[in-house]
């Protein structure tokens, strides 16, 4: 009864090594301690006992670790040519085992039937295992029928000749004895099948259960989403994450379509049954679906095809794959960002090769003059060399200037301090720096500031705004002109404008204004140059602030660029002296 229950315990166990053979060996070993039969994993080729299971440790009184530094030759007690000897004799009797005597670690020997078969592990190297069955008691119980049986065939032989000699009966006596003999003997056989039939079936169904629930464990357990959909679409099981997933209860899911969860429907998707050639592998596919709250979120789905009672249901394990699409819109971003600094690093190198070639080139040229040619100079011509080397040497340090103040800005190296600060008298200063620009082009420069009105900034960081822009203002009006600064408040904000009546930017200039770009800059009225950097400087810092800045212009009428700041204490503007 036992050799046969073995028997399907090892062909289970091994149909279980197959469909795990590509899971690695330390994977497998997690589940093999835990069988209930005695099972050895055997290196062939040496012997080596690789694995024990916490079975063979009770069997054999020695525990896991001792049973996996040993070989089986030290439990064997045959020679290996009694061995060999019994692999033969089970070839000639048809047996799928072989029967050692196996000596325990307290030296008694027990026989047993061993169950072997060869696998293969993830990295390719072949592996032995085997299941012992210990039946020493059957062959002691084997023993004792044969020889009570051979007792009883004694007595029946006595008796049959007695019955002969001495009472010369007839034979038919002989033979209802036998027949009654081995009747008795086919209902206890007969019986005996019953019991084994009966055991083994129990034995199985209890297996059976057990993987039953270790599935139901693992799906309702595991961290994706897994719905069974019928051939009509429906959703007849879902898991505990799906419940959590949807926000349905597992009861309300079981009354849905698969449908009612997608955002629109996958032209690849079919609710009705599609063949199994189609399926046979599974496929994956893509999608946005819905939650009870409304809220839609993108999956990724792998479908396969199983059958129940013989009817196709389709298995989706689906992912919620939110934090993917989230992550990789960042890096997206985070890559554009890269090329966008990248170009204007590209941008930047360009500037400093073209501003700084021309002062450089000024500047040279000038003091090799002055330094061959000092004593053929006049003092007037003298002066006039000298205030043309100081006027390169300054667009140069204009130049330097406002390429420090860019880096430090772009590598966080400028803190913005905000505190309430007079407007009027921030401009009137930069007014006093722009006023000899002024007169070199007789340039009316007017200011229109309320004197009170006060604004949140950092004083510098806004000097150089204002002055960039009074610059710009200048550079770009013609002789003569007008350049005006003016401020008003409203709401909690103060916009500041300076106006130009100069010679405006063309419409689809306006929106690179703000970009460095070699290529694009305009010189100015009398030719001026500019670095480029002045109005990228000016957008950065108002942000900075948590303000605008915008510009309005009509070619030929001039140019207007304003920029807002916030007031202090929840819009007052004022403050007395």
């Amino acid at each position: 009864m036992k050799r046969i229950f073995v028997f399907f315990v090892s062909v289970f166990f091994l149909m279980l090594s197959i469909l795990f053979q590509d899971i690695s060996f330390a994977e497998m070993s997690v589940n093999f301690k835990d069988v209930k039969v005695v099972a050895f994993i055997i290196d062939p080729n040496t012997g080596n006992i690789v694995k024990a299971n916490n079975a063979a440790s009770l069997f054999y009184g020695y525990s896991v670790d001792e049973l996996q530094r040993m070989r089986i030759q030290e439990i064997n007690m045959l020679s290996p040519k009694d061995v060999e000897r019994e692999y033969q004799l089970a070839r000639d009797e048809s047996r799928s085992y072989f029967i050692f005597p196996h000596r325990l670690a307290s030296g008694e020997v027990r026989t047993v039937e061993v169950y072997s078969s060869p696998f293969l592990t993830s990295s390719g190297s072949s592996l032995l295992l085997s299941i012992i069955h210990d039946v020493q008691d059957k062959a002691v119980i084997e023993d004792e029928l044969l020889i009570y049986q051979s007792r009883l065939k004694e007595l029946v032989g006595i008796q049959t000749e007695k019955i002969i000699q001495g009472h010369k009966r007839e034979r038919w006596i002989v033979i209802s004895g036998m027949l009654v003999f081995f009747g008795l003997l086919f209902v206890v056989s007969r019986k005996h099948q019953q019991a084994i039939f009966f055991q083994k079936k129990f034995e199985i169904e209890q297996q059976c259960k057990d993987i039953l629930e270790r599935f139901e464990f693992l799906v309702q357990h595991a961290h994706d989403i897994i719905l069974l959909i019928d051939e009509e679409g429906r959703i007849a099981e879902a898991n505990i994450e799906a419940a959590r997933a949807y926000g349905y209860s597992r009861d309300e899911l079981l009354t849905m379509t698969i449908r009612e969860l997608r955002d629109n429907d996958d032209s690849k998707i079919s609710d009705s049954i599609q063949s199994d050639s189609s399926l046979k592998s599974g496929y994956m596919y893509f999608g946005v679906h819905i939650r009870k709250d409304g809220d839609k979120f993108p999956i990724e789905s792998s479908v396969s095809v199983i059958h129940i009672n013989e009817k196709p249901h389709f298995q989706h394990i689906i992912r919620d794959i939110s934090e993917r699409k989230r992550m990789e819109e960042e890096r997206q971003k985070i890559i554009e960002l890269l090329h966008k600094a990248n170009d204007d690093k590209d941008k930047l190198f360009s500037i400093i090769a073209h501003d700084s070639r021309s002062p450089l080139c000024a500047i040279q040229s000038l003091t090799q003059i002055v330094g061959t040619e000092q004593d053929s100079f006049t003092e007037e011509e003298l002066a006039r060399v000298m205030k043309e080397l100081h006027r390169s040497i300054k667009n140069l340090l204009a130049l330097l200037d406002d390429l420090l103040q860019w880096a430090r800005l772009s590598q966080g190296g400028l803190d913005c301090s905000l505190k309430p600060c007079v407007l009027s008298i921030m401009v009137q200063e930069c007014i006093e720096v722009a006023k000899h620009a002024c007169e070199k082009k007789n340039i009316h420069l007017v200011s229109d500031i309320p004197s009170k009105l006060m604004v949140l900034a950092d004083e510098s960081m806004i000097n150089t705004v204002i002055r960039n822009l009074l610059f710009n203002a200048i550079k770009f009006s013609h002789r003569g002109g007008t350049v005006s600064v003016s401020a008003s408040a409203e709401g909690d904000a103060a916009t500041v404008v300076v106006r130009d009546n100069g010679i405006g930017i063309e419409q689809q200039a306006l929106p690179r204004i703000f970009v460095i770009d070699n290529s694009k800059r305009q010189c100015g009225t009398e030719g001026e140059k500019g670095t480029g950097l002045g109005l990228l400087l000016c957008k950065e810092f108002v942000e900075n602030h948590g303000g605008r800045i915008f510009v309005e212009s009509v070619p030929g009428q001039g140019t207007s660029v304003s920029f807002t700041l916030q007031l202090p204490h929840g819009g007052n503007s004022s403050t007395e002296f």
